[in-house]
This record gives C-alpha cells, structure tokens and sequence, in this order.
C-alpha cells in the first residue's frame, strides 16, 4: 500500500512534466490569437482616427473656400455699400445747393 501510494506522486510529476510544456505552449497561442485580436481592434481604431481627421481636414478646406467666397462676397457688397452711401451724399449736396440757390433768388427779389 506504501508503494502503491508513492507512485502517485512520481505519476503526477511525470505527468506534469508532460503536460506543462502543452500547457505553456497552449498558453503562448492564447495569448497571441488575444494580441492579435488586439491588434487588428487597435488598427481598426486607428484607421477611423485617420478617417476622421481627413474629413476634418477636408472640412476645413471647404470652409476655407467658403470663407474665401463670402469674404469676396463681402468686399464687393462693402463697395456696393459705399458707393450707394456717396451717391446719397452727391444727391444730398446737390439738393442743399439748388436749395441755397433758391433762397438767394428768393432773398434778391429776381424772378
């Protein structure tokens, strides 16, 4: 009975020793099907983050293009606006001109 229970253990360690480089290697494999998940989640990530700025990138473009057209926009309504303003200010001294005009006609007893 002695003996039959000391073979027990030298069985488990021979088995052991079997199944632990299985074990390790199995292990090792695990491990690398995970990083490799890992991996392809992190390049996945990465290639929406690069997708993401080239549509901002692009974005901006446009806004630069648009910013380009309402400044010109701007710029030609700004003439546009002075121009109209001094018009205003011609049609203005012309009135105030014949109106002194007038009054010199009326002021000198002419006809």
């Amino acid at each position: 009975m002695v003996k039959f229970l000391g073979s027990i253990p030298a069985r488990a360690a021979t088995l052991a020793s079997l199944v632990w480089p299985v074990f390790r290697i199995v292990a090792v494999i695990i491990a690398l099907v995970i990083f490799n998940k890992l991996a392809h989640r992190g390049e996945n990530i990465l290639n929406a983050v690069y997708e993401m700025q080239d549509q901002v990138r692009r974005q901006l473009a446009e806004n630069r293009t648009y910013y380009s057209l309402a400044e010109t926009a701007a710029g030609k309504v700004k003439k546009y606006h002075e121009a109209h303003m001094a018009q205003h200010a011609a049609e203005a001294a012309a009135r105030k001109k014949k109106a002194r005009a007038g009054r010199r006609r009326r002021n000198q007893g002419g006809p």
